[in-house]
């Protein structure tokens, strides 16, 4: 028979279709989920419809097992729950169920003098059979019925309101006229599956009347964006480098966070917008990627709000510092780390372009390798490691030609002093070889010079067009 079940509390991560199904085959036969499920528009719990077997025990309890090799005690509800009778083998009823007991009460009487609950205002069921004789002015009255009735009407206002609420999602809602009492509150307020925060008035009056429900989440957005705005205000004012570092309470992607409820936008445009308009981006980290965790076996949560924010300049002062998430220890947040990757080595020489560079061997594949290898950080800051990571690479591969005339004059002494050497022996093969050598350097080295040198005069032109 297909029953409707709920899996209250079930952890987000779970709400997959694969993973519903799974738990739907060790319930029964899982046939469908239900809309709310499907599109989690309601995140209290899970609703499935699963073809049981009526005739065996109803499964109560699951246990899951996640990637990590964790489990979780998952409970089951059913909707309802048919009747089977074992004695007859057919669906429907009970044998040897307890039957409803009537009693004859007097309208004019209290209802504790025959050990019943009083008559409620509302219209009560009237279990009396047709044609059945009874007093005049007495009516019969099922005691079970009566709790029956009132019960349902209950469980049928707590759905509608907790539909209503789920629906519109409130920030602020204010229940009047609840009539509930103060020892029956928390029952009706778990049935209502509202996670959020209460005031009520039972200090003043038993019956309360008044409940007031809040959502802490949208509360807390509403507070972080007059500190967006304060920033905004520092960076007005700001100049030269400068970073913040912290819990800022706040995702900025959907990523960030697993477990719990699902990541919207209205959580993290406005920390974006605000980075966009003071110019400060996040600081890649290494180490773990989440920095808080709620440290609860069920619904666990994991989320990435704690981040180093900086702008340009700070990016560009600190290249050698790298940021590292440290693991939570005995806290719930991660320690973040800011340190130096190596020991500065100052180097005062400015860096020297030569242009003959590019008419060397080699010269492109050195550039491009260079160039692709990978990077992280923001655009402007990927495009700044890039450029200076070339411009050590050009270091070592013009590292031949740094002292070029030099180079130069040692060559034409190196060629003299070898064919001097040859004149004493005009036929040894050696110095005819050392001869040929050095000239073809020292005309290698002239064609160098020479071609750096109507570079920088043709750049010079250039310029003063």
């Amino acid at each position: 028979m297909p029953i409707w079940v709920k899996l209250p509390q079930l952890p987000l991560c779970l709400w997959g279709l694969k993973s519903l199904n799974k738990i739907g085959s060790a319930i029964g036969n899982p046939l469908m989920t239900d809309e709310c499920t499907t599109q989690k528009l309601r995140v209290s719990y899970a609703r499935i419809l699963v073809e049981v077997d009526t005739t065996q025990k109803l499964v109560e309890e699951i246990t899951i097992s996640d990637r990590t090799g964790g489990k979780i005690k998952q409970i089951v509800e059913y909707e309802w729950k048919p009747e089977f009778c074992e004695k007859c083998q057919k669906a429907g009823h009970q044998c040897g169920k307890k039957k409803v007991v009537k009693k004859w009460i007097p309208r004019n009487k209290q209802a504790d003098e025959v050990k019943a609950d009083p008559l409620p205002k509302t219209p009560v069921q009237n279990t009396e059979t047709e044609g059945e004789d009874k007093p005049e002015g007495w009516i019969t009255v099922g005691k079970a019925a009566r709790h029956t009735g009132k019960a349902i009407e209950v469980i049928g206002k707590l759905k509608e309101i907790s539909s209503r609420l789920l629906k519109l999602r409130p920030t602020i809602a204010i229940l009047i006229e609840t009539r509930v009492k103060n020892k029956n509150a928390k029952k009706i307020r778990d049935k209502l599956k509202l996670p959020h925060n209460y005031l009520d008035n039972y200090k003043w009056h038993d019956n309360g009347r008044l409940w007031i429900e809040w959502d802490n989440s949208k509360i807390d957005l509403d507070r972080r964006k007059v500190l967006w705005k304060d920033l905004e205000a520092i960076h007005k004012h700001q100049q030269g480098p400068w970073c913040v570092i912290g819990d800022f309470n706040n995702v900025t992607k959907a990523q960030d966070r697993i477990g719990g409820k699902a990541v919207t936008e209205s959580e993290y445009i406005d920390l974006l917008n605000m980075m966009e308009t003071t110019g400060l981006a996040e600081m890649d980290t290494t180490g773990e990627f989440y920095t808080w965790t709620n440290k609860q076996v069920i619904g666990t949560i994991y989320s990435r709000i704690d981040r180093v924010l900086g702008n340009l300049d700070w990016f560009q002062d600190n290249l050698d510092t790298v940021l590292t998430v440290l693991p939570a220890n005995v806290s719930d947040h991660s320690l973040l780390c800011v340190s130096r990757k190596d020991p500065i080595i100052k180097n005062n020489k400015n860096f020297r372009f030569s242009n003959c560079l590019i008419e060397m061997e080699g010269y492109n594949d050195m550039v491009k390798a260079s160039w692709s290898k990978p990077t992280r950080g923001s655009p402007m800051v990927r495009l700044w490691n890039k450029l200076k990571r070339l411009q050590q690479d050009m270091r070592r591969f013009s590292k031949p030609l740094s002292n070029l005339k030099q180079n130069l004059i040692k060559a034409r002494e190196d060629l003299q002093f070898a064919q001097e050497n040859l004149r004493n022996n005009n036929m040894n093969g050696d110095s005819i070889d050392r001869v040929r050598q050095l000239t073809e350097e020292v005309i290698n080295l002239n064609e160098l010079e020479e071609k750096d040198a109507y570079a920088e005069s043709k750049s010079g032109l250039d310029k003063e067009r």
